[in-house]
């Protein structure tokens, strides 16, 4: 593992030079360094020179008013925002202590400085904010270390889609490299556009088959009557349209991977024909006699739980067990705000130099749009970020400017939105109950003018047993 080590920078802006001096001498430790500023021309010149983790700030800078040492908090806490300020003072005014905690001091000290206690509590903060920078150092190596190697294996058009700078994301690429090569199934779950294909691809990337296919196919595309056929394939002449022989998925991806994205999507009997493929490690094209041996690493995706569809009884205990092997999920964009900033950036920048014009310019994007995109919930994660992103681009070449983020979304949003999204699908649900436990699958179908199937289909992905309501 590589080597922490970076020295620990504190800046202490006092007009007053006995307390630059008592810093000084206070926290001499080897890795750290003070710098002393008694006014605030000489403070920006270090804080531009210097890479300063800690601001020590008297409030009552430059005389008897405190509003010059608030307003340079205000200053510090916009243009340098990875500074942590802590405001020192002799003076116990709640108004200004308050004005000082809303505008970014993250500690307020009172003087005297030199008494043991505030001492204690000086050190103990100073710990505290060290550490947390040492963990930034640490998870910024881990992540340039694990973005070389990533780059080293992974075809640029796929590595542009890959942006880590947290420690989520991060243990979950990790964790998909570490079992790129353990040879066992492997299944990745994560909410809609989380970025599931992806990962599949770098699995694939990183392990000793890389250079063997990555057949994809997604199980809800395949109609219910082809899906022998698309998997497990067929030769010429065993069906009416078979003109030629036709390799299934599982036998395109011999001695490589084949992702099967939406693997909840089976039918029951589907899922059979697929465990004893997977236990057997055979297949048989429709209309041979003659099995298939297969050597294939299966991922699968998801965004269900599959525990819960095996407590309805909607999916195969077995098969779970034979497809879950090793397990990665994928956490949803909103509990990796780190990655919001530099994936929308990075997508920007990608628009703009597909669409490159010399006369085009590139959106300003305002702070006030990027505190907003940080506070969205993302329902639709990466895909809705890129959605985002595109409507932010097309828009600014009519106003060359970049609007609030609910004109992209909408004016509500996704928070407000989810309660009249959850009463409308159980209203739906509650409906269709009602049509195919009175009137049974083929009349539901008549009436909402789509096929039986359609029915069937909406059933299976809700998880709903038609025989069941039928028989209530």
């Amino acid at each position: 593992m590589t080597q922490v080590s970076f020295t620990f920078n504190v800046l202490v802006l006092d007009d007053d030079r006995t307390v630059g001096d008592f810093f000084s001498m206070f926290i001499k430790a080897p890795g750290t360094e003070v710098f002393h500023a008694l006014n605030w021309k000489e403070a920006e010149e270090i804080l531009e020179n210097e890479l300063i983790h800690v601001l020590f700030l008297d409030i009552k800078l430059g005389g008897d008013s405190q509003r010059e040492g608030l307003d340079i908090l205000k200053h510090v806490t916009k243009k340098y925002p990875e500074v942590r300020t802590i405001m020192i003072t002799n003076e116990e005014n709640p108004r200004w202590v308050l004005e000082a905690w809303e505008n970014g001091a993250v500690s307020l000290f009172f003087k005297p400085l030199n008494q043991g206690s505030v001492q204690d509590k000086i050190k103990t903060r100073l710990t505290a904010i060290k550490n947390e920078f040492d963990s930034r150092v640490r998870t910024a190596i881990n992540i340039a270390e694990l973005e070389q190697t990533v780059r080293s294996r992974m075809p640029s058009a796929i590595m542009n889609e890959i942006i880590v700078e947290s420690p989520e994301m991060l243990d979950c690429l990790k964790r998909a490299i570490r079992y790129s090569n353990r040879g066992g199934n492997i299944c990745i779950t994560g909410e809609r556009g989380s970025g599931k294909k992806i990962l599949a691809r770098l699995i694939h990337s990183f392990s000793n088959r890389a250079d063997k296919p990555f057949i994809h196919k997604n199980m809800s595309a395949i109609p219910e009557t082809m899906f022998e056929s698309e998997v497990f394939g067929h030769i010429k002449g065993s069906f009416t349209g078979a003109e030629r022989t036709h390799r299934g998925i599982i036998e395109q991806a011999s001695g490589g991977f084949c992702f099967l994205d939406e693997i909840d999507s089976l039918t029951p009997a589907q899922q059979v024909k697929l465990n004893c493929a997977i236990e057997d490690k055979v297949i048989q094209p429709v209309g041979s006699e003659k099995p298939v041996r297969i050597d294939v690493i299966f991922i699968t995706a998801t965004s269900r739980d599959l525990t819960a569809a095996i407590r309805t009884g909607s999916f195969r205990p077995d098969l779970y067990d034979r497809i879950c092997q090793l397990k990665v999920n994928i956490p949803p964009l909103r509990q990796r705000k780190k990655d919001i900033l530099p994936m929308f950036r990075q997508k920007l920048a990608m628009e703009y130099e597909r669409d490159y014009n010399p006369d085009k310019q590139m959106p300003e994007v305002p702070r006030s749009f990027f505190e907003q995109l940080n506070s969205y919930a993302f329902p639709g994660n990466i895909r809705e970020l890129e959605n985002i992103v595109k409507a932010v681009y097309t828009d600014f070449d009519e106003t060359k400017a970049v609007r609030d983020l609910d004109y992209y979304i909408g004016s509500t949003s996704a928070r407000k939105d989810e309660p009249i999204k959850t009463s409308f699908f159980k209203s739906v649900e509650s409906l269709m109950k009602t049509l195919i436990s009175n009137l049974g699958a083929q009349k539901t179908a008549d009436i909402l003018g789509c096929s039986r199937q359609a029915v069937y289909d909406w059933a299976k992905r809700n998880n709903i047993d038609i025989k069941d309501i039928t028989r209530k």
